[in-house]
């Protein structure tokens, strides 16, 4: 039984890595290939820590993720893995499928506490989960959602908004900040981000988020790059004057 077991787990992982994540081969060939050993839809991909349907999920395979679901794979599934932190909710790459996900009943997990020694699980929230793998459209999607279904929780909310953003202002890469200054009910959070966000390394982070906002071409949001800037560069004046003052 041990030695079947290790067939299945290999299976499932060559399907994985040689039929899921090939753009190539369809969800037809690879369904085909799956109800060969309709067993390993159940079973838990050991390598990776997901199992086919999350794995269909990450790969925006809809038609697949659909299959395997009728199938009676575990769509609850949830994944202890840093990458994966959660369930399938966590892997969604399209607002489409993040709905569908939804609609079968799976939960966000409303865990913001991003060290891993401070949280119960290692599960985070999808909108900390694309903020952190630079998924902007995703980002955007996850906080619209969350606000209309946690509507009567703004402390969370708040609170969920905060720790987004600032994850998100460490990116270097202008897409990433673009929608945060554009949005109007985004670009509040970033400035009180920049004005009051803690950090274990001060210098080091406004370093970051300045090399971010000056990749921000877009002219129309000139004035508000002026005015971040102005924010960071405050509050690293009075970084330093504290500093002087306590080697004093």
């Amino acid at each position: 039984m041990e030695e079947l077991e290790k067939e299945y787990v290999k299976l499932i992982k060559d399907i994985r890595l040689n039929m899921i994540a090939n753009e190539s081969v369809s969800d037809e060939e690879i369904q085909k290939k799956i109800a060969e050993t309709p067993i390993i839809i159940k079973l838990r991909d050991r390598s990776s820590d997901t199992n086919l349907f999350m794995q269909a999920v990450l790969y925006n395979r809809m038609g697949l993720a659909k299959y395997l679901a009728e199938q009676g794979a575990d769509i609850f599934f949830e994944s202890k893995s840093d990458w994966f932190s959660g369930n399938a909710l966590n892997n969604t790459e399209t607002p489409e499928m993040a709905e569908w996900l939804l609609s079968l009943g799976l939960k966000i997990e409303k865990n913001i506490i991003q060290n891993i020694y401070e949280r119960p699980v290692p599960y985070e929230n999808p909108a900390l989960v694309t903020a952190l793998h630079e998924q902007p459209e995703m980002m955007c999607y996850w906080l619209k959602k969350e606000k209309e279904l946690f509507a009567d929780e703004p402390d969370y909310l708040d609170k969920l908004f905060f720790k987004t953003i600032s994850t998100a202002s460490l990116s270097s890469s202008s897409h990433m900040l673009t929608p945060l200054i554009s949005d109007d009910e985004l670009y509040p959070y970033l400035k009180r981000v920049y004005a009051e966000g803690d950090t274990w390394d001060l210098k080091k982070t406004i370093k970051l988020q300045k090399y971010g906002l000056n990749k921000i071409d877009a002219e129309k949001l000139q004035e508000r790059k002026k005015e971040l800037l102005k924010i960071l560069n405050q509050r690293l004046k009075e970084y330093n004057r504290k500093a002087k003052e306590e080697s004093k």
